[in-house]
């Protein structure tokens, strides 16, 4: 998924790139990796704000409320309570 997440770094490909990048936040979920994953769920809303293409703004809630998620699965409430 690392590999794909870079080779999909470009603007035809952008949510292809924000996919990848969800659902490697996803795997290391599972994985009981969750600081990992949010940063992953973060880099996605990152990315979808600082875009210049308009149709990937509907990444930025779903990045931010997986990481809030993850943070909130961490047991840091207070992390969770300021990114919900």
């Amino acid at each position: 998924m690392h590999i794909t997440k870079f080779k999909w770094f470009n603007e035809e490909t952008f949510d292809g790139f924000l996919l990848s990048l969800l659902l490697i936040g996803e795997c290391y979920k599972e994985l009981d990796l969750t600081f990992a994953a949010k940063y992953y769920a973060l880099a996605a809303a990152f990315s979808a704000v600082n875009s210049n293409t308009p149709d990937v703004r509907k990444y930025i809630p779903r990045g931010l409320l997986r990481a809030a998620n993850y943070e909130y699965l961490s047991g840091a409430w207070l992390g969770f309570i300021i990114l919900a």
